[in-house]
């Protein structure tokens, strides 16, 4: 009898603390193989442990069916069906007869909301599912839909229905929704173009205990909406919106006496929107727990009433004020110390900030993880010769700077030595010299990103020992760095290739053949590589779980056994 070993004494609390423990999905767990591989114990824990479970085309053709699924995994709470091609209605009748006891429902990307059989689930589980997530469906039949939705889970406490292709809402559709919906607490409505001032109004006044409103890309939207949302319910915490500047209009609401009632407010977010001086001194005078600020693509407000208020709210954690057009370097500064608790900024497309604004922010905020500055004026001055580090700063973010070059990147970065994620794409004066220079200085770097980069040839995978994301659409990456990226880059991840005419078959052979963990592959457009290496790649690196192909690949019945037996996924068109 084989000796035990002195693990296989643990009880099965333990095993279950372990299992929860790598289930959690951090940076370091969230790419390794299932532990029900590693034995018969471990494999039955897992069936009874898991409670997530994303749904994808290859899952169902190697089981056949979802009902044996739903039966070995019992305890599901969260169904994904994201990546899902199949018979939608025929799947959810299945779970309908199950005995699961669902609390989360993503039928994102979709052709439409299944009602019928949404029905027959809600007869089951009307009482237990809390999140129903319909995102970017094909078409969303407006008040029809709603009216399934609101019938079928009356006690859904999140709801998103945002960016639909097609949408027939109505504010009587909204209205009959948030009747129902007495218990919501956080709505996504972004992209439907008939939502307006009114419906949001409807919403807060018929949803009491809605803590979150997001409405983004809603053209009728105007500053009244904050005005009313505020008003009607004081228990708001985070509010997104964005509407059209073309229907902007000159508030009719007292926004000053309404801002006095937000007592819980801390995610403010406004985003392509006509606002005024009162709005902003009325938000600095209500005294708010405001952490999350941002006023993107924004007009109507002058710099002295944004000063005023970020010298109230200098708890703040994050802001975005990207396309702040009267944003200059001394204005930065002059705001830099209102900054201290700031984790993240963007001030992208703001064409007059250069990189003296970049050390202003990276001296200063000493909390500082993100630094987003695409369209910028980096490049166009001198670099100070006295540089402090920054040891907080995660990520970076500076695309989209045409003057930018290889020594002001350098020196760039060098404030940065604890770099994890690092975007210069379509930075068109970048060269491989820049970009290896960036792996010396951070050698901690996982994501980097050289999109239109067609400089860049070489990316120096000597100083990357640690990437695990590369982006490289329409660089300047050939076989014989993809050999080297094979070789020096074993953590990597996923690797984009999009529109890549120097690279074909033999390179990707090197890379496919030496990444062992490679996940995603993206050769669209690489006019070099023949689309039949599909077959030699998904048997080669079974990690691999997407490949993106040109189209023109014939995906037939007997290819898809092949990839879908191996879990992997491939999309051409």
């Amino acid at each position: 009898m084989a000796e035990k070993r002195s693990w296989d004494y643990l009880p099965d609390d333990c095993w279950e603390l372990v299992v929860d423990r790598l289930n959690q999905q951090d940076h370091h767990t969230r790419h390794l193989k299932s532990v029900s591989l590693v034995c018969k114990r471990l494999l039955s824990m897992t069936n009874y442990r898991l409670s997530r479970l994303t749904i994808n085309d290859p899952m169902i053709h190697v089981n056949r069916s979802v009902s044996g699924l739903l039966h070995r995994f019992h305890r599901l709470k969260h169904l994904d069906f994201v990546d899902f091609n199949g018979d939608l209605n025929r799947v959810i009748l299945e779970i309908a007869a199950s005995d699961l006891s669902l609390e989360a429902l993503n039928l994102s990307k979709q052709g439409r909301i299944p009602a019928e059989s949404l029905k027959k689930l809600g007869m089951r589980m009307s009482k237990s599912l809390k999140i129903l997530i319909c995102s970017r469906l094909l078409c969303l039949f407006g008040d029809v839909d709603l009216s399934a939705i609101a019938l079928s889970f009356p006690y859904l406490e999140e709801l998103d229905i945002s960016y639909p292709q097609r949408s027939y809402i109505t504010d009587g559709g909204i209205k009959g929704l948030a009747s129902s919906l007495r218990k919501l607490r956080k709505l996504n409505i972004s992209g439907n173009k008939g939502v307006s001032d009114h419906s949001l109004t409807i919403i807060v006044k018929k949803c009491e205990v809605l803590s979150e409103i997001t409405a983004l890309d809603c053209a009728h939207i105007t500053e009244d909406a904050i005005s009313n949302v505020i008003r009607e319910n004081p228990n708001i915490v985070s509010l997104t919106l964005s509407g059209n500047r073309r229907f902007a209009s000159v508030p009719t609401l007292p926004i000053n006496t309404s801002c006095w009632c937000a007592k819980a407010l801390r995610v403010f977010i406004l985003s392509g929107m006509t606002i005024s001086d009162k709005l902003l001194l009325s938000i600095e005078e209500a005294n708010i727990p405001l952490q999350k600020l941002a006023l993107a693509h924004c007009n109507g407000f002058t710099s002295s009433a944004l000063s005023s208020l970020l010298s109230k709210y200098q708890s703040l954690k994050y802001l975005d004020l990207e396309r702040s057009n009267f944003l200059t370097d001394r204005y930065m500064e002059s705001l830099s110390p209102y900054f201290q608790n700031l984790t993240f900024i963007s001030v992208n497309s703001c064409s007059k900030l250069t990189v003296h604004t970049f050390y202003t922010l990276a001296t200063n905020c000493f909390d500082l993880e993100e630094i987003q500055m695409e369209r910028t004026g980096l490049g166009n001055e001198t670099s100070p010769v006295v540089l402090t580090k920054n040891s907080k700063i995660r990520s970076l973010k500076i695309a989209g700077n045409i003057s930018l070059h290889d020594e002001t990147l350098t020196k760039l970065v060098s404030v940065c030595p604890n770099l994890i994620s690092l975007d210069v794409s379509h930075c068109f004066n970048i060269t491989e010299h820049g970009i290896k220079e960036s792996g010396r200085t951070c050698s901690k770097i996982r994501e980097l990103k050289v999109n239109s980069c067609l400089q860049v040839k070489i990316i120096g995978t000597l100083e990357f020992p640690k990437l695990e994301v590369l982006q490289a659409r329409r660089s300047g990456i050939n076989d014989e760095e993809l050999s080297r990226i094979g070789r020096y880059c074993t953590e990597l991840l996923c690797l984009d290739l999009e529109g890549c005419f120097t690279v074909s078959d033999r390179g990707l052979k090197e890379v496919v053949g030496k990444c062992k963990r490679l996940r995603e592959l993206n050769l669209k457009d690489c006019r070099r590589v023949n689309v039949y290496i599909a077959d030699w790649m998904v048997l080669s690196r079974p990690s691999l779980r997407k490949i993106i192909l040109t189209p023109g690949f014939d995906l037939t019945e007997k290819r898809k056994d092949l990839y879908w037996g191996l879990g992997c996924m491939i999309y051409n068109s």
